[in-house]
Order: structure tokens, then C-alpha cells, then sequence
């Protein structure tokens, strides 16, 4: 009898396991196109959640709708990513941060572009591109927990930076075959 028991009760255990949903690390990215566009994907660039744009530079992202409400608990406060173009003074940064201010119940990040973290006692932040494991976990009204590692790509700004060797470059042989048929010619 005594082994029905512990049988009877290890298929109750698994039951009720098996009725929570189990999430594993799920990789956020949030890839910045534009000071308008965040698009947020998980691996293989299937879209994740949404992002909402509340002015240019700032969204609010918000877990897919199929994720039960969160908790009042979220584990980290800041995430950072140093800008592509960032090489001084002042120090940009991308960031987010849990929850965004302006959603109810707290489920998702507040995202921010180009921000300068002079004066604000910014940790280093991540490089451009860097995955942060672990960076964010969840915990849901139903007991369930989903931790993200999150990446963020910033690539408006990398699209700006020009390569001023080969631009520069350029410009001098144009001069010098001026030059050269200035002379020939002339």
C-alpha cells in the first residue's frame, strides 16, 4: 500500500507541473532601425511582443499576449548598451528598464534611445550588439517565471558612421588624376 501511495502522489507532482506553463531562457532582441522603429524578435526573428512608440527615441515593449499577466516582481532595473557612434564624452547609451511607467499591469520594458548618461551614475554598459544572459525574469500571476537574455542592436546609428579611410582616400585619387590630366593636357 505504501507504494501506491508515493505513486498516487508523485502522479499528482507531475500533474501539477505539467499544468504550469514551463518557460526557458528566451533571447529578446530588440533591434532599433530608426529613432521611430524598435522591432522586438526572439531567435530566428520571429516577432515578440510589441513595441509601442510614445515619442521618438522611447517605447514601451510589451510581452506577446499569449504570456499570462505579471506579478508585481521583476528581478533587474537596468539594462544599458553603449551607442554605436558613442566614443566619449558625453557617453550615449540604448537602455531599458522594468516596468515602463506607462502600462498596466507592468508587463514589458521601457526602451530608450540615445540617451547621455552624464551626471545619471550609469554602470559601464554592454557593447552594441552584446547579449546580456539572464537579464530579465518575469514572474507570473499563475507561479510560472520566464527569464530573457537580451540583446540590443542598434542600427540607425551604425548606418550613419561613414568610413572616412576609404572616403578620404577616394577624394585623394580623384585629386591626383586631376592633377595628372591637368597637366597632361593643359
Amino acid at each position: 500500500m505504501s507504494n501506491l501511495k508515493i505513486l498516487a502522489a508523485l502522479a499528482v507532482a507531475i500533474a501539477a507541473l505539467a499544468a504550469r506553463p514551463v518557460f526557458g531562457n528566451t533571447l529578446l532582441v530588440l533591434t532599433e532601425s530608426s529613432s521611430t522603429v524598435l522591432t522586438p524578435t526572439t531567435t530566428g526573428g520571429a516577432a515578440f511582443g510589441s513595441a509601442s512608440l510614445v515619442s521618438s527615441g522611447l517605447w514601451a515593449w510589451i510581452l506577446p499576449a499569449d504570456r499570462p499577466p505579471v506579478a508585481f516582481e521583476i528581478t533587474h532595473t537596468f539594462l544599458s548598451w553603449l551607442e554605436p557612434e558613442s566614443t566619449g564624452s558625453p557617453v550615449l547609451v540604448n537602455f531599458a528598464n522594468f516596468p515602463p511607467p506607462f502600462t498596466t499591469p507592468p508587463n514589458g520594458l521601457a526602451v530608450f534611445s540615445d540617451f547621455d548618461t552624464t551626471g545619471h551614475g550609469f554602470p559601464t554598459p554592454a557593447a552594441n550588439g552584446a547579449t546580456l544572459p539572464g537579464a530579465a525574469e518575469f514572474f507570473y500571476q499563475d507561479g510560472s517565471t520566464e527569464t530573457f537574455d537580451v540583446q540590443f542592436v542598434d542600427k540607425e546609428d551604425v548606418a550613419r558612421v561613414s568610413d572616412t579611410g576609404t572616403t578620404c582616400s577616394l577624394i585623394g585619387l580623384s585629386l591626383t588624376c586631376l592633377t595628372f590630366l591637368r597637366r597632361k593636357f593643359c
